[in-house]
């Protein structure tokens, strides 16, 4: 009888201790910042860095036990078009400051390892591989150009803890750059990610787009990563593929790239890193095979704060490169 009545007691505090611990779910708005600033010099001109100057800001709240959302604004220069009267209207592209709902989603967290997220938010591989890379604030993970980065849609993910995490897009293909969806045509993606062992990061991902505008043709695009860290360095290779018609009668084009990553940390403070790029954009032609190649130093004053020299070269199969020596802070709070 005794331990019976142990036995009982033992029930209750744990369901009571479970309880207690579900009741100190936070509910406050959690706002969040980061600032990328880039200083730029090439051969012809030295400035601020249109594209990767980027102020965000935004807001994460649980709503219930279940459901929670994000908020978050993009503010930095970028290309719009100029409109005005016809006769008068540039046909080209500027240079404006611009706001843009980078991420703004519901999430529904029905178990610990399964969830649905609805609206615009980051694409499972461009986050797998910037994290890997390291560097976003300096410039995105080379392979960004064979997937969209922020999609809108929905996303089903599972999770079993570092062994695998699988998620299943099916989104409308626009970028948050554009309101709504630029044309009829569909995406459906899955991604795969796992760390089976201690060390070794792998990441699959495949995407088709279902050609529902009029004419519209097929598009298939692939992705498989392999990278291995200790505490002195990380490395990394990733091979890209990309199939795409430009309407339903014509021939695919194929593309395909191959990315290095390379990061070697021999003090807390310092990082040596670099990123390699070969990407033929149509495999059946010649002498189109872009390169580019990415090495600095970074110093990290703490946690929210960071600064990087890096020197940057571009070139095109056979004709001259191009340089760019950047200088790049990072901050955070």
């Amino acid at each position: 009888m005794k331990k019976l009545v142990i036995l009982f007691l033992l029930i209750t505090v744990s369901i009571f201790a479970q309880e207690k611990k579900e009741e100190k779910l936070n509910t406050d708005f959690r706002f969040h910042s980061q600032i990328f600033f880039n200083y730029d010099y090439t051969k012809d001109a030295q400035g601020f860095n249109d594209v990767n100057n980027r102020f965000y800001v935004g807001f994460k709240k649980n709503i219930n036990k279940v459901w929670s959302a994000r908020f978050t604004l993009d503010v930095g220069r970028d290309k719009v078009v100029v409109e005005g009267p016809e006769e008068t209207q540039y046909k080209g592209n500027a240079i404006g400051y611009n706001a843009f709902m980078k991420y703004g989603y519901l999430k529904a967290q029905f178990t610990k390892e399964l969830s649905l997220t609805m609206g615009i938010f980051l694409n499972p591989i461009h986050g797998f591989s910037n994290k890997f890379w390291g560097h976003r604030y300096i410039t995105s993970a080379y392979g960004g150009k064979y997937w969209n980065a922020v999609p809108q849609g929905v996303i089903l993910d599972y999770k079993m803890g570092k062994l695998l995490k699988a998620s299943l897009l099916f989104t409308n293909g626009s970028t948050y750059h554009v309101v709504g969806d630029n044309d009829k045509n569909k995406d459906i993606a899955i991604v795969l990610t796992s760390t089976p062992v201690k060390g070794l990061d792998i990441a699959l991902h495949g995407k088709y787009i279902i050609p529902i505008e009029d004419n519209a043709g097929a598009t298939m695009q692939g992705t498989a990563f392999l990278g291995y860290s200790m505490n002195l360095f990380k490395l990394g290779y990733q091979f890209l593929f990309k199939s795409a018609k430009a309407d339903k009668d014509a021939d695919a084009v194929k593309s395909m790239g191959h990315v290095v990553y390379a990061r070697i940390m021999p003090l807390k403070e310092y990082e040596l890193f670099g990123s390699f790029l070969m990407n033929d954009k149509n495999t059946d032609a010649d002498k189109d095979k872009n390169f580019s190649a990415i090495g600095g130093l970074e110093y990290k004053l703490s946690k929210g704060l960071k600064f990087a020299l890096s020197y940057e070269t571009k070139w095109v199969e056979d004709q001259d490169k191009e340089y760019t020596i950047r200088l790049s802070s990072y901050v955070n709070f």
